[in-house]
């Protein structure tokens, strides 16, 4: 090979080279940077909805200073940009400073119900003299739930997936979901609840059930099922 030849062979091995080096520092390039390249690796910050976390937490939801219900939970966590807050892992807790709605008027002979069973259930009315300087009783449920949801703007607690309730009559109520909100003071629920007296009987079954603290009502809508047992003085 004389020296005109290898001259030639050096060029063209040098212009391969230097293709070669082109095409894989750009390729290299591209690949370090995606946003050139969509189909490259994208490198993208992770970022969380969740802006605080708290683990076994107590909250308590007011109206006008008063404290109307707590709620336990092992885990909290609070949204950014957002009022709400999400209870978590099976929180439970009570609603309380309910006003007794039931207390019967001991000059009335007739019977009357008790909450949380509409009118048409009669229950014994209280034959012990009232006390009109005895404070009104107030009244204590407790509940549970898989996850609850609370509006740190208007203190509403809504209760979700499994609800169970007990009064402290012993009274229960199961649902899927209850919303309390707090400045009309109802609690009410869009699915099928079920209401069992602390005897086991009457039963109550109703699609849509509205409880009225202020007002001392429950409304019971859509299609409702009541089942009693009757003694040997009644009849249908």
């Amino acid at each position: 090979m004389n020296k005109q030849q290898l001259k030639d062979y050096f060029k063209v091995f040098s212009g391969y080279l230097t293709v070669i080096v082109l095409v894989g520092g750009t390729g290299y390039w591209i690949w370090k940077n995606p946003i050139y390249n969509p189909a490259g690796p994208q490198s993208q910050d992770v970022k969380s909805d969740i802006e605080v976390r708290f683990l076994d937490a107590v909250v308590k939801g007011r109206r006008n200073g008063t404290a109307h219900w707590t709620a336990y939970s092992k885990i909290v966590e609070s949204e950014r940009n957002s009022s709400r807050v999400f209870f978590k892992d099976k929180p439970h807790g009570e609603f309380y400073n309910i006003k007794d709605w039931s207390k019967a008027d001991s000059n009335n002979e007739k019977t009357n119900p008790s909450p949380p069973f509409p009118s048409g259930i009669p229950t014994p009315i209280n034959k012990q003299p009232s006390n009109n300087n005895q404070p009104d009783r107030l009244r204590t449920f407790t509940w549970d739930a898989d996850t609850a949801e609370y509006n740190t703007e208007t203190d509403d607690l809504i209760l979700k997936k499994n609800v169970n309730i007990i009064t402290d009559d012993k009274d229960k109520i199961k649902t899927n979901e209850l919303n309390w909100n707090n400045f009309s003071q109802k609690a009410t629920s869009n699915t099928r609840t079920n209401i069992t007296s602390a005897k086991g009987y009457p039963t109550v079954d109703a699609d849509h059930v509205e409880g009225d603290v202020k007002l001392d009502l429950l409304n019971l809508k859509g299609h409702v099922e009541i089942t009693t047992v009757l003694t040997d003085d009644q009849e249908l």
